[in-house]
């Protein structure tokens, strides 16, 4: 089976085409990969799916993969192949929330997602951030809130970098 998803952002839509890919009765499930991003828990959802499948999926990435997409082509731990030309770009990841003029949150939801996002999301990035072996200048775009774009041979470079600094 192949799924093609162009310019497909990671929301409910891809996690179905993904669940239902997963539940078929085809043996290797082949997807071709250009995504601008979308959101990070759906990103962490099917790399579980996939993870879980990797002697079953192989994933070609394509054009862009930015955000979640260059998230999840990095972490998956399938077979991969990147196309020649394809673009890599990371950023901090957004997250909502009010907060007061102090800086604090402002309501008990807000509060608790602010712990939540202190005690585990920032060190997860951290992590990741550091795996990726970035370049002191791609380091500080990061840090201050820019997004940060890889040429393909780079890409590529920073993809084996996450893989080397797992062990």
């Amino acid at each position: 089976m192949t799924l093609t998803l162009y310019d497909q952002d990671f929301d409910s839509e891809l996690l179905t085409k993904v669940t239902e890919a997963v539940n078929s009765d085809s043996e290797r499930i082949t997807m071709y990969i250009c995504s601008d991003g979308g959101w990070v828990c759906v990103c962490q959802v099917l790399l579980n799916i996939i993870n879980g499948n990797k002697e079953r999926f192989k994933l070609i990435g394509f054009e862009s993969l930015s955000s979640a997409g260059f998230e999840f082509f990095v972490k998956a731990e399938c077979e991969k192949e990147l196309l020649p030309y394809t673009l890599g770009m990371i950023h901090q990841p957004t997250r909502t929330m009010s907060l007061n003029n102090t800086l604090k949150p402002v309501g008990e939801g807000d509060k608790a997602s602010y712990e939540r996002v202190k005690k585990y999301t920032i060190p997860e990035d951290e992590i990741f951030i550091k795996r990726l072996g970035l370049k002191p200048k791609e380091l500080r775009e990061y840090k201050k809130g820019n997004d940060v774009y890889f040429q393909y041979d780079r890409f590529l470079e920073v993809a084996e970098n996450y893989k080397t600094n797992l062990k």
